[in-house]
């Protein structure tokens, strides 16, 4: 067994890191995380309703609202707070790797370990958990980020904690104890975010190939569905409520129109064919388009604080032709995403498989192989970032270097370990500059969102306000910090600035029109800015108020 000394070692690297990171980028966030944070204030406020989103599942948001709640945080303490949230999160996703990991130790010593020529050491066994939390750590700041924000970590958590039950019962042992908390954890997952309800159904389909018999099976699986139904059914039926027909989130049907179909993100009936809008964005300037949110002003963004209620009214079609070309993209990124954050990895599991020969430790565990592989065809079909991989990653990674476990020989055994824990200190390197790096570019970015807020506010932007925004970014941090609401933008900068003065006063008009109280504009050419904009603080962004 790994040393206690070890472990504690490993724990500690892993905090430090991952508050290193959240601590440098504390006064930034993802847009989608806005999102989140938007949800979550008016929760915290006392406005539960909020929770039943059709695009943004309910789980983060009111975990986020617990903190917001307590602390009750000014604009330049809400994003570290939310930070707090996440880096809390991120210590009860090693918590649940940990589980897994233990799991999976007694998977191979209960399931492969007794075989002939698959005996395990324990020098082996302390080299490989070292990869295994060397993984986790790596894939947690490095694809999902702990100060990106969002359900994504909280995703990763509930899938070692389910994979770890899983393994539980596939060991042959579990009572209904573990059939029930793999119930539970399911639910919760999905309340975590929507993905996870289709992957239920294959984590129980897993369950049906353990070792224990049909009549237990069915009774520990009976179970387990009824702890599922209480989680998640009380949502499922509000969110039906909520959207007008059956439904357990809206968020694939948008994404999938984008992505795949490639319909406009900002849908508004283009290009015919697509369907008609049921809450239509208004379109008040053609060329360049500036679009008008303003039927439904909530949230920081108002067209991306529930996308699907725009996007209502579309024709979702499968095109096998668009499909396959996402299908392409989907696997270069992947292939990207492997060959430039896990060479190592793959270098050292093809070593395994060449010189120890083990071919049938993969054979004796496919079953492992699958939910993970689920999981990358379902967001491969449809949309791929690198945050949604991070625990498909790990989980596939320790289960393709298992044969470094399976090793009788006494030298090979001595060659296996140095193998892993050369891995392992390349991966602490890399995490170590990964940090450092983070130190470095993080507090730039947080200082000019807070200046740009800062300046706003001494124009006498207030909380509440109505803004337009002539921007190619997705960043909204100093629009949330303002606690006002975008409801009218131009995406076409470049076009923008090529308009002729006169035309480009029409677009500004537009604006105005729309009953914004200000507009500002992101990273405009020097000599293209006139008298009426003022400059906000040293930052790039101008301002024009109403």
């Amino acid at each position: 067994m790994i040393t206690k000394k070890l472990k504690i070692i490993f724990w500690l690297f892993a905090i430090i890191a991952g508050a290193l990171q959240v601590w440098a980028f504390k006064h930034t966030m993802n847009h989608d995380a806005i999102n989140y944070l938007d949800i979550a204030d008016f929760c915290s406020k006392g406005n539960l309703g909020v929770l039943i989103n059709s695009f943004l599942s309910p789980l983060y948001a009111a975990l986020v609202a617990l903190f917001l709640y307590i602390f009750r945080p000014d604009y330049y303490w809400e994003f570290p707070v939310v930070h707090l949230a996440d880096f809390v999160i991120y210590i009860l996703t090693l918590c649940c790797f940990e589980f897994f990991l233990r799991q999976l130790i007694k998977f191979y010593k209960q399931n492969l370990s007794k075989r002939p020529g698959l005996e395990m050491s324990q020098t082996t066994e302390t080299a490989f958990i070292s990869i295994g939390y060397i993984l986790f750590i790596w894939s947690s700041l490095k694809l999902i980020t702990v100060h990106i924000g969002g359900p994504d970590m909280l995703v990763a958590a509930f899938m070692y904690l389910i994979t770890g039950i899983v393994l539980w019962i596939l060991n042959g042992r579990a009572n209904r104890i573990a059939y029930a908390l793999f119930g539970i954890s399911l639910g919760f997952g999905y309340l975590a975010k929507a993905i996870m309800f289709p992957l239920s159904f294959v984590f129980i389909a897993v369950i049906c190939l353990s070792k224990q018999s049909a009549r237990q099976k069915l009774s520990g699986l009976a179970v387990s569905m009824i702890a599922y139904a209480f989680i998640a059914a009380p949502y499922v039926v509000l969110l039906s409520k909520h959207v007008g027909r059956p439904t357990f989130g809206e968020s694939w049907n948008h994404t999938y129109a984008v992505y795949v179909l490639e319909l406009p993100w900002y849908w508004h009936g283009e290009p015919q064919g697509s369907g008609i809008p049921v809450n239509p964005i208004k379109k008040i300037h053609n060329n360049p388009i500036v679009l008008d949110y303003s039927l439904r002003p909530v949230g920081t963004s108002a067209r991306s604080y529930e996308p699907s209620f725009w996007s209502e009214g579309q024709i979702i079609k499968f095109d096998l032709k668009k499909q396959i070309k996402r299908w392409g993209g989907s696997a270069l990124f992947l292939y990207n995403i492997i060959f430039n954050h896990y060479i190592v990895i793959i270098l050292a599991a093809i070593t395994a498989f060449l010189i120890f020969k083990n071919y049938k430790v993969y054979l004796l565990q496919w079953v492992l192989f699958i939910t993970p592989v689920a999981g990358f065809i379902l967001y491969a079909s449809c949309n791929v970032s690198e945050r949604f991989f991070g625990s498909f990653f790990t989980i596939v990674w320790l289960v393709l270097l298992s044969p470094f476990l399976f090793i009788p020989d006494e030298k090979e055994k001595l060659v296996s370990k140095c193998l892993l824990y050369s891995i392992a200190i390349i991966m602490c390197i890399k995490i170590t500059f990964l940090v450092l790096n983070n130190l470095r570019e993080g507090p730039a970015g947080g200082a000019k969102q807070i200046e740009i807020a800062k300046g706003l506010m001494n124009e006498g932007v207030k909380p509440g306000d109505k803004i337009g925004a002539i921007k190619s970014s997705s960043n909204l941090d100093w629009i949330r910090m303002t606690k006002t609401t975008m409801v009218a933008e131009l995406f076409d900068v470049k076009t923008f600035w090529g308009l002729p003065d006169k035309e480009k006063a029409g677009v500004l008009e537009s604006f105005m029109r729309s009953g914004v109280k200000a507009v500002v504009i992101e990273s405009p050419p020097f000599y293209a800015i006139g008298r009426q904009w003022k400059r906000i603080g040293n930052t790039d962004h101008y301002l024009l108020v109403n």
